[in-house]
């Protein structure tokens, strides 16, 4: 199950895009806990025609090694975005919808990071990755953790999405 955090714990969590009617759920803010969250410093990301994968490093507050969660496939290609220890994730776009060629299912089929490092104020952005055409999402906030769904049948890959944000999300 999906919970829901509000502004009262500090953190808030977006609209889920995707579809969340199957597949198996994640939710990496209760596994990791929001009293443990430091910041996320990795992010992997399988991807291909869609997002096959997301793995994310949470370093954690409580002096413990990062936490890993791994969630979706093994498919595609992998790229990694490690984040500087002055970097956080602010913003997140991508597209989902159904692909014909993953048997007509519905899946996230592209994301984009945007990163600021808060020291000197730069922006960065990671992606697009996959090709991506179905309908567009973004949050723009601090990105503390994610949920979301995975396929459960064939081919494991990444059906719904959403984040846990320490602001009010703008969707």
């Amino acid at each position: 199950m999906v919970h829901i955090y509000n502004m009262s714990a500090g953190i808030n969590q977006t609209p889920t895009w995707g579809v969340t009617t199957s597949g198996q759920p994640f939710n990496d803010l209760d596994t990791v806990g929001a009293t443990n969250l430091n910041k996320i410093s990795k992010v992997v990301i399988g991807h291909g025609e869609v997002i096959d994968s997301i793995t994310i490093t949470y370093d954690r507050n409580d002096g413990l090694a990062p936490l890993v969660q791994s969630h979706g496939g093994t498919g595609g290609n992998i790229t990694t975005i490690e984040l500087d220890s002055n970097e956080v994730i602010v913003g997140v776009s991508g597209r989902y919808g159904f692909v014909s060629s993953i048997y007509g299912r519905s899946s996230i089929q592209s994301l984009e990071f945007a990163l600021l490092n808060q020291a000197t104020g730069e922006m960065r952005i990671e992606g697009p990755f996959a090709p991506g055409s179905g309908t567009p999402f973004s949050v723009i906030d601090t990105v503390v953790a994610v949920a979301g769904y995975v396929s459960t049948s064939g081919t494991h890959y990444i059906q719904a999405l959403s984040f846990f944000t320490t602001h009010t999300p703008v969707v």
